[in-house]
């Protein structure tokens, strides 16, 4: 719970909404917290390792939307039915859209439920949960003009007496200042967690963009990168591929070769050996030890990032 109230809040009436399809998610920067530790207006929050989405709640029932404005409902159905059998009757009205990531309950079940191939969805097997960080809207009003702090007291208000609802919303720093900050962000890292992102609690959520009122610290660096090829493998791997060539956007033009990336396990180098064209284009997440004035030391696969297009891989991001 953030430690004051919120002033009178300032919404936007909307009489005719526009499809969650066209909302793209306000995103972060990269950034240090040490220059912020000072400053009031920064609050930290946990960052989860799992994927974007927003779940809207409509006169059809809930929807799911990627990050990317893709309708993922008909894959999600079990967690549809979770939302729409705890939250939606009589304590979420129509109209709300909520913003949030999908977690799996370990590292091994997230990789595999953002990165089903194909169609085949969510496994069943698999515990997930929507952890909610924003409120975009309630009902037929906006709260996109609202400064963070606002949207965080409407959002614990709404969710207050849902059942599960406190529970599912993302944890804030208790109390500002540099003790507490550096503790919890070290407490996140310690449990393995990825880090905390810095808001800016009088920041408004801008639709779309990159902004600088969210800054996304982490304990490993990592980038996002385009596939554009393949290294013949040697020793044990001479019949399938040995590293991934990455590809980034850099000074606003594409670079076709910033790295090379392994760490892959032996199934999925061999499935990508088998099946190589099938992989060109595609995004992933990788881990470095540092960057150089050219490219990435040790580079290390982490995941396919299917929710992002190759215009958000970014030398400058990373």
């Amino acid at each position: 719970m953030l430690a004051e109230k919120s002033s009178s809040a300032w919404v936007t009436w909307m009489t005719k909404a526009k499809p969650v399809t066209s909302i793209r998610p306000q995103l972060g920067h990269r950034g240090t917290w040490e220059d912020k530790i000072n400053d009031p207006r920064w609050i930290g929050e946990e960052k989860f390792d799992g994927t974007r989405y927003l779940a809207a709640f409509t006169k059809r029932g809930v929807r799911i939307v990627s990050r990317r404005g893709i309708d993922k409902t008909d894959r999600m159905s079990k967690l549809v039915a979770e939302l729409e059998r705890a939250w939606a009757p009589n304590a979420i009205a129509t109209g709300t859209i909520l913003d949030g990531e999908i977690v799996a309950g370990t590292f091994s079940e997230t990789i595999s439920l953002v990165n089903s191939l194909g169609s085949r969805g969510m496994d069943s097997s698999t515990s997930y949960h929507f952890m909610v960080f924003d409120i975009l809207r309630q009902g037929k009003f906006w709260y996109t003009e609202l400064k963070f702090r606002d949207r965080r007291l409407l959002l614990e208000r709404v969710l207050e007496y849902v059942p599960g609802g406190p529970e599912r919303i993302t944890q804030l720093t208790p109390q500002f200042n540099s003790d507490s900050l550096e503790t919890y962000l070290h407490s996140i890292w310690k449990a393995g967690g990825e880090g905390i992102i810095l808001k800016d609690l009088w920041g408004r959520y801008e639709q779309g963009k990159r902004s600088r009122s969210w800054i996304k610290v982490k304990a490993v660096q990592t980038a996002d990168g385009v596939i554009t090829g393949f290294t013949t493998g040697e020793g044990k791997y001479s019949d399938t591929v040995g590293a991934i060539v990455i590809g980034q956007y850099r000074d606003g033009k594409f670079v076709a070769k910033i790295t090379k990336i392994s760490g892959m396990t032996d199934d999925l180098r061999y499935e990508i050996g088998s099946s190589g064209s099938d992989y060109l284009g595609r995004v992933v997440e990788f881990a470095y030890q540092n960057k150089t004035d050219e490219s990435y030391r040790h580079p290390r696969f982490k995941r396919f990032r299917d929710d992002k297009i190759a215009e958000e891989c970014t030398w400058e991001d990373s």
